[in-house]
């Protein structure tokens, strides 16, 4: 599981999805930063989707967090 500051706890990518869309801007600058990424490093290390890590390294806001959540979800349903 990871443990939000807000204090839920997702399970899993659909669960990051749901929560990134009504994540308030101080949750997500507490774990996505100029100093870490706990997203990037979650999906890599626990849900073993590097290639997803990858792309969220390099990206900042939540915005592009989800768009990139999106597509990679999408592209594993096709």
């Amino acid at each position: 599981c990871f443990n939000l500051a807000d204090g839920r706890q997702l399970k899993n990518l659909m669960e990051l999805s749901t929560a990134l869309e009504d994540m308030d801007e101080a949750t997500f600058r507490h774990h996505v930063n100029e100093a870490r990424n706990d997203f990037a490093n979650w999906v890599k290390d626990t849900m073993n989707e590097a290639e997803l890590a990858d792309k969220f390294i390099a990206k900042y806001t939540k915005a592009e967090h989800q768009i990139e959540l999106l597509k990679h979800l999408i592209k594993r349903l096709l």
